[in-house]
């Protein structure tokens, strides 16, 4: 009977100085990936699966996954890129919250929109998958907080969540719940690109969301 072999993703190269802290790092992560891989053909061949269809299983898992972690981060993008209108009407959503004082409203005015828009580009790239998605998910706990909070105060907000301002319904919740579920099991399960130039990309993104976050800031103060 023939092994299954294992994919290739797990095995990926690493483009990195060797003896660095970063080539320890990768190397964790390749050791946690294969772990994960033996793991999940120990779980299959207890339902006496041929080794062709475990491994089957494997990459369809990784697929689906990697279709998760894409769609999540285009919606991110596009409900990022609706927000990064001028700020105004942003903030007002905000303030709407009645949660924060206009200060602070103001900074969160200025910064969420362009951290949504990156962090779903990245994501939906596979750069750095388990901070970016890190960095979605508590987005979308924030989001689903303020959204709660209004709901349960019935106040006539929704922050402008996915690009629209109207009475809090549940729905958004639910939406919100979803898309977390939907980034863990993308950032766990998708297969891991190797970058050669991964850090580089995530720094102009971070460059990029200080940017649009002072540009922001200054317009609001007008």
């Amino acid at each position: 009977m023939r092994t299954a072999a294992a994919p290739r993703f797990l095995a990926s190269p690493f483009f990195i100085e060797e003896g660095s802290i970063s080539c320890l790092l990768a190397q964790t992560v390749a050791l946690i990936q294969r772990q994960h891989y033996d793991q999940t053909l120990k779980v299959t061949s207890t339902h006496k699966y041929h080794p062709c269809k475990r491994e089957t299983t494997v990459y369809v898992l990784a697929t689906l996954a990697t279709l998760a972690r894409f769609a999540v981060g285009s919606y991110f993008v596009w409900s990022g890129s609706r927000e990064l209108r001028p700020p105004g009407a942003f903030w007002e959503q905000v303030m709407g919250y009645r949660l924060t004082s206009s200060t602070v409203a103001r900074v969160l005015a200025s910064l969420l929109p362009p951290v949504e828009f990156v962090s779903g580009l990245l994501f939906a790239a596979g750069i750095l998958p388990w901070a970016t998605g890190g960095v979605v998910v508590f987005l979308l706990f924030m989001f689903m907080v303020a959204i709660g909070s209004a709901r349960a105060r019935k106040l006539d907000n929704d922050g402008g969540c996915g690009g629209t301002n109207r009475q809090v319904q549940p729905l958004p919740l639910v939406r919100n719940a979803v898309l977390a579920a939907l980034t863990a099991f993308g950032a766990l399960l998708a297969p891991r690109l190797a970058y050669p130039a991964e850090g580089y990309v995530a720094g102009c993104g971070a460059a990029l969301i200080v940017a649009l976050d002072v540009y922001r800031y200054r317009q609001l103060g007008r």
